[in-house]
């Protein structure tokens, strides 16, 4: 019974260990997207940027 909870506690480790670099992997590869995205366009960079202080300036008001 030891054995197979330790197992088990294994297999768990190993699936989280597994979602996790799937995870990080995913938000790198978008992050390299927007920046291939961003060199493509220049003033994509500027676009959230002005877009959140728009955001924050309508919200102020």
């Amino acid at each position: 019974m030891e054995r197979r909870n330790d197992r088990e506690a294994r297999w768990a480790a190993e699936r989280h260990a597994r979602e996790a670099a799937r995870n990080q992997a995913a938000l790198l590869w978008s992050a390299i997207r927007a920046e291939r995205r961003a060199d493509a366009d220049p003033g994509a960079r500027l676009r959230p940027i002005l877009l959140a202080a728009l955001t924050d300036e309508a919200g102020a008001r």
